[in-house]
């Protein structure tokens, strides 16, 4: 998985991310969900107004060394505020697949720890 951003807020010094996140996802799992109303007149006839449909994805960055903790620190705070990135699930920097431009949904950006070494990072993103 390959994710793309412009640094903004919590900047890693020297080499850094470059604004960019490279890692093995061990879970990507899309959904849709439909915005919408659906009113009945007295007669029961139903009508339904289709506003949107979101499209979101659901990430788990599966074990990340506890050393590359500051890049993903920098790329939560330079997203946070609905900034938009790009997110290619199956592809890379190199080999490209399918990059897509996305938002990281609100408070829905989490870190696990599963050992002294390594870390996971999960979050929810919706297609722009």
């Amino acid at each position: 998985m390959f994710i793309q951003y412009a640094p903004l807020r919590q900047l890693v010094g020297g080499s850094g991310s470059n604004g960019k996140l490279e890692f093995e996802a061990s879970r990507f799992d899309e959904s849709y969900k439909d915005q919408g109303n659906t009113a009945t007149a007295i007669s029961g006839k139903s009508e339904t107004t289709l506003l949107r449909i979101d499209y979101t994805s659901m990430v788990d960055s599966g074990p990340v060394p506890i050393v590359d903790e500051s890049k993903w620190r920098e790329f939560h705070a330079s997203v946070a505020a609905g900034e938009q990135f790009t997110l290619d699930a199956f592809g890379t920097e190199a080999s490209p697949v399918a990059p897509k431009p996305v938002k990281l949904q609100q408070k829905s950006f989490k870190k696990t720890r599963l050992s002294p070494q390594y870390l996971s990072y999960s979050f929810t993103v919706i297609e722009v």
